[in-house]
């Protein structure tokens, strides 16, 4: 029986690619302390953008939850509205409002809604791109600390 052999698989010809690399390329000194301290402050980013993602969520279903029983309110009291009316003509028309008033309400809600998670995303997307755009610049300086250090 032929004896097996193991053919490189792409993590094999991955390390192989990098090795060969730092081989046949000088090594850039970099200056690791920054390139840490680089990390750190791409973490605390990452926690900011959490915790506005978090207290969003939390608004969000605050905001729902109080929707929600205004929703139960006015229902109850078109109910009471509508057993309360005369003839009718006049529940068509009462219920033709409430309907109306439960759909504008609803749209008010969902553009409350809207324009929240606009804001949110938008204060998470400039956090994000301010410390990318900052990430570059110390990425930049921690190879011009080491090659004049």
């Amino acid at each position: 029986m032929p004896k097996a052999t193991s053919a490189p698989t792409d993590t094999h010809s991955i390390v192989d690619t990098v090795t060969k690399l730092f081989t046949q390329s000088p090594v850039v000194p970099v200056d690791f302390n920054h390139l840490i301290a680089s990390q750190r402050r791409n973490y605390e980013t990452i926690a900011k953008v959490s915790q506005l993602t978090a207290e969003f969520l939390n608004t969000v279903l605050h905001h729902q939850a109080a929707i929600a029983g205004r929703v139960a309110e006015d229902g109850s009291n078109g109910l009471r509205q509508l057993l309360s009316a005369g003839t009718h003509k006049e529940r068509i028309a009462l219920q033709a409002d409430l309907a109306k008033t439960s759909f504008e309400t609803g749209v008010a809600a969902f553009r409350e809604v809207s324009d929240s998670l606009g804001k949110a995303s938008a204060e998470a997307t400039s956090l994000l791109a301010k410390r990318v755009t900052d990430g570059f610049a110390e990425l930049r300086g921690a190879f011009s600390q080491a090659e004049a250090g």
